[in-house]
């Protein structure tokens, strides 16, 4: 957790893939954003913003949309300057920011906290949150090593799934949402596995994106450097390597790593791509 100016504005940074219900949490908290004025920014891969379109359907709030890239890297300036350009025109005290579906998280919190070629933000906002909103019941879908992710994205040969690790283990909170969706024994194996990727993070079940708006703003959660270090699966790594005393269990087959009781799917890997692996090998639900 970061020390945090009082002077400057907070944000949340909502990352998660397509269809999960990033949408549906941004609208409950324009909805009732309890003491908080609030204003959004959509990013959204298509040249017609769908989502910032829904939202503003619902809210009388200005809504900024970015389309056509991601801010991840293509918008990452715009995002900046959108930003600035709010803080000049609007009055409101705290920024909520949908990332695509295929947005890398790290990247925008880098951007959000060091800046881009436009500039910085630092003296008018910091990151409190960043969330995750995972859809449970297309969770194993994403495991296809076939599908790829679209060609305006930052990299179109990387599988959906690799996006959607990333998603999950580079955030403060973690909604899985759709659980009503899952009967409750594979929704269990999923907290399994989420929790196994992700040991740091908050982590709420929910349906309809449903939660008390403090459980994902002004939580004051946010540390970039603790997150990029505690991913799962580099502890994971880290654990072998100190028990081992050598390199052979970083080598280890998915065969081996698979290896869990009542099935959970629990891994311990060298890399992203051995989840990927492996995960794609459990039975769908």
């Amino acid at each position: 957790m970061t020390d945090i100016d009082t002077t400057t504005i907070p944000m949340t940074v909502i990352s998660g893939p397509l269809g999960a219900g990033k949408t549906t949490l941004v609208n409950r908290l324009l909805n009732h954003p309890g003491d908080n004025q609030i204003a959004v920014i959509v990013n959204d891969m298509g040249e017609v913003n769908i989502d910032a379109e829904l939202l503003e359907e619902e809210t009388d709030d200005g809504i900024v949309d970015l389309s056509n890239g991601c801010i991840c890297c293509r918008l990452q300036d715009d995002l900046v300057t959108e930003a600035k350009r709010l803080a000049d025109e609007r009055s409101f005290d705290y920024l909520v920011i949908e990332a695509s579906g295929i947005s890398e998280p790290i990247p925008i919190a880098k951007t959000l906290t060091t800046g881009a070629e436009s500039g910085s933000l630092g003296d008018r906002f910091y990151v409190d949150t960043t969330v995750s909103v995972i859809d449970a019941y297309g969770f194993w879908k994403a495991f296809d090593v076939e599908e790829s992710i679209p060609d305006a994205a930052p990299d179109p040969e990387r599988p959906l799934s690799e996006v959607l690790i990333d998603q999950i283990e580079f955030c403060d909170v973690l909604l899985l949402n759709k659980c009503d969706m899952v009967p409750d024994v594979e929704l269990e194996m999923i907290m399994d596995s989420i929790q196994e990727l992700q040991p740091r993070a908050a982590i709420h079940r929910t349906t309809y994106s449903e939660v008390n708006p403090q459980t994902v703003l002004d939580t004051g959660r946010f540390d970039f450097e603790e997150a990029r270090r505690q991913q799962g699966w580099k502890q994971a790594l880290s654990t072998e390597a100190a028990e081992s005393g050598d390199n052979e269990s970083q080598d280890r087959s998915v065969e081996k790593t698979h290896n869990h009781d009542h099935d959970t799917w629990r891994v311990s890997s060298r890399c992203t791509q051995r989840w990927v692996v492996c995960l794609s090998s459990a039975e769908s639900i």
